[in-house]
């Protein structure tokens, strides 16, 4: 079952971003990432037309992430889980349905990340 994401904190946030990462996951389980540039109509993530491992992965695995990179470190990464409406047009816009979506950072001891603990927020919905 979809978990509720609080779609009107997803909108006020994406302003904040200039591009995303779509991950998607192919029948050999290779996650391929590709860099777009999403719209938000404030329901669903339009990430426009998508090339031809993204759509044949879509076409059998209809759940997707966006990773909405920080700016700086210091700063929340975007992280939306969603299930993906693939056109029958190639050239078509693909919509995601938000289904999960958090602000992630790490959290650095020493000058590093730790890779066991993170600051995350999740943008959960009523």
């Amino acid at each position: 079952m979809a978990k509720s994401v609080d779609l009107a904190r997803l909108a006020e946030l994406l302003p904040g971003y200039r591009f995303a990462f779509l991950v998607t996951v192919g029948d050999d389980f290779r996650v391929r990432t590709t860099a777009i540039t999403p719209t938000f109509d404030g329901v669903r993530v339009d990430i426009g037309p998508v090339g031809t491992h993204g759509r044949e992965n879509m076409s059998t695995r209809t759940g997707v992430t966006l990773v909405w990179p920080a700016g700086e470190v210091t700063e929340y990464s975007l992280i939306l889980d969603g299930l993906a409406e693939l056109p029958d047009d190639p050239t078509g816009p693909v919509l995601v349905t938000p289904t999960k979506a958090l602000l992630h950072r790490p959290v650095f001891e020493g000058g590093r990340a730790l890779g066991t603990v993170h600051d995350c927020v999740q943008l959960k919905g009523d």
